[in-house]
């Protein structure tokens, strides 16, 4: 549950009687922004306590009590299945690690993250039975490193508003912030906003997004990209046969040389014996002098 207060505050709420051993705190999201987890039952009781004190709360559509007690009985299952697989970290495109700043560890508490951190450690076991240091990281980023702009990787840019916050508490003005994607919305679209964003935000002598190395993994490697062919010899135009099939009331309104006329509106067309057609269509709000006239 999303609940509009300050961690500090969130921790004395849990530790009241009952509520204690029910429910944690399960992320600290910004200094006025935090969720909490647990038992669904407790859940429900705190909302309707946090409603009666005007605080806000949001019950989130989620399946599981994640960063909870509840995720207890699967740690180990987790943990052997992480093993399994063989993870490793990626290299940055410059060949180095890529800086990690925890959102499970406490940096003021010696767990560096200079180093990567092995997969079979129990770093991700702690990652879904702790609270999730939100701000704590930003922070800490935010202190070490030097940014253009922030980009959340998730189904939905849900962390804008508390990453900002924090943002601010450091700089004391915020970063341009997207989301890649958006919910309800599709995926290739709002991914390829995200590109836009960053070519946007980045001022750099060297393009910071390759679109075309994009446009491949879009359309897939058999794909053929149309490109300007130089060199082709000069055609004349051939005049002669006319392209252009239009009615004579197109032509009339197209090529129209009489102003319009706040009454009449505009001439449509010239018949014979000086027979003269206009076309309007009156609107109160167009013409407020019409209230009380008949036609």
């Amino acid at each position: 549950m999303a609940v509009g207060m300050a961690p500090g505050d969130a921790e004395s709420f849990c530790q009241q009687p009952r509520f204690f051993g029910r429910i944690r705190v399960a992320a600290k999201n910004s200094n006025s922004s935090i969720t909490l987890s647990g038992d669904s039952k407790a859940i429900g009781e705190a909302k309707r306590v946090l409603d009666e004190k005007e605080v806000f709360a949001r019950i989130l559509k989620v399946g599981n009590a994640y960063h909870s007690h509840h995720m207890e009985s699967i740690r180990e299952p987790y943990l052997a299945s992480l093993k399994g697989a063989d993870i490793k970290p990626k290299r940055n495109c410059l060949g180095g690690a890529c800086n990690w700043y925890s959102s499970v560890y406490d940096l003021a508490k010696d767990k560096s993250m200079t180093t990567p951190i092995p997969f079979e450690h129990t770093y991700w076991t702690d990652n879904m039975t702790n609270p999730v240091l939100f701000s704590d990281a930003i922070i800490s980023a935010i202190n070490k490193e030097s940014f253009d702009l922030t980009l959340e990787v998730g189904p939905h840019p849900a962390l804008r508003g508390p990453a900002t916050e924090s943002i601010k508490d450091v700089l004391g003005s915020s970063l341009p912030y997207h989301g890649v994607l958006e919910r309800n919305e599709d995926a290739l679209n709002t991914f390829s906003s995200a590109l836009g964003f960053v070519w946007k935000s980045i001022d750099s002598p060297t393009p910071p997004i390759d679109f075309a190395g994009f446009r491949r993994a879009c359309d897939g490697p058999d794909c053929i990209i149309p490109r300007v062919q130089k060199g082709l010899p000069p055609y004349p135009w051939d005049h002669d046969k006319p392209m252009l099939k239009e009615s004579k009331k197109s032509r009339a309104w197209r090529t129209r040389r009489t102003p319009f006329d706040e009454l009449l509106g505009y001439l449509t067309s010239s018949r014979k014996n000086r027979e003269v057609h206009w076309r309007n269509i009156l609107r109160l709000g167009d013409v407020e002098w019409l209230q009380g006239h008949q036609f």
